[in-house]
């Protein structure tokens, strides 16, 4: 995968990640609307035709809806927060494993300390 594609696939899930966290603040209309774009996929013009709305509308919902997930995002910090939370778990995660790796060895040492 390109620099590029990883970049965009990047952009891509954090969108997702505003969506999942703020989805419930937004207008019913433009949480289907995003939904769609986010959840099923769907086109700016598959969007428009299974609303029944112009491309533009479906377009100018779209875009007012993330700007409204990046507001959200800038004074709540929501996904940020759980970023940093997943990371410190992670970071706990490899501690515990460092640890059990550790008694493991001293296990051993004594073990082989004891001609066993």
């Amino acid at each position: 995968m390109s620099e590029h594609d990883n970049q965009v696939l990047t952009e891509w899930n954090d969108k997702v990640d505003l969506f999942k966290a703020y989805e419930d603040m937004l207008s019913p209309t433009q949480r289907q609307i995003l939904s769609l774009y986010f959840d099923y996929n769907l086109s700016v013009s598959e969007i428009a035709q299974e609303r029944g709305i112009t491309r533009a509308a479906a377009y100018d919902a779209l875009k007012k809806g993330m700007a409204k997930l990046v507001s959200y995002e800038e004074r709540l910090h929501l996904v940020k927060i759980d970023g940093i939370l997943h990371r410190i778990e992670g970071i706990l995660k490899e501690r515990e494993e460092l640890e059990k790796d550790e008694e493991l060895a001293k296990l051993l040492k004594e073990a082989n300390d004891d001609g066993i």
